[in-house]
């Protein structure tokens, strides 16, 4: 569990985002792709440091397996992980041509999104309600984010047409 609890921290969200930078860009060539993606991942940082604020509820203090700082609510890692596997999953899913590649993908998004927020509880620094709270608000800022990337592509395509 601690190893989940360190995969949704700072650090590899940062590799694995950088990762998916380079995929989007260079091998597959998705330029305006790549702004939404940016945008979800700074996005959801954004959305847990402002909530956590709003709330500032006391991190538990029982049964601690590792210490962290700051405020509990919303689980920021969970929120993080929602927006970062939610996102790679939305912009994978067209490329991936067949549907065992597609279930793969979504069930090992899903896996992971529910191993960081489990082991967020597991080891100590917050409460169920924490990691709940986290994956709504991830969700909510994921469906946000591509409904306005959605309107805004939508608008260009039509514009581009017209001017055809």
């Amino acid at each position: 569990m601690k190893g989940f609890s360190w995969i949704g921290s700072t650090m590899p969200i940062i590799v694995l985002s950088l990762g998916m930078i380079i995929v989007l860009y260079v091998l597959l060539g998705r330029r305006k792709e790549l702004l939404l993606f940016i945008t979800v991942i700074g996005g959801s940082t954004v959305v847990g440091y402002v909530s956590k604020s709003l709330f500032a509820r006391e991190r538990p203090n029982f049964h601690r397996l590792m210490e962290e700082d700051g405020f509990s609510f919303p689980s920021s890692s969970s929120v993080a992980a929602v927006a970062l596997y939610g996102i790679i999953v939305y912009l994978l899913w067209s490329p991936i041509r067949n549907r065992t590649g597609k279930i793969a993908l979504t069930a090992a998004a899903i896996f992971m999104m529910v191993c960081i927020g489990l082991s967020r509880i597991y080891v100590g620094v917050h409460y169920p309600s924490d990691v709940i709270g986290g994956m709504l608000a991830g969700a909510a800022w994921l469906w946000l984010s591509i409904a306005v990337y959605k309107h805004l592509s939508d608008s260009h395509d039509k514009n581009t047409k017209l001017s055809m």
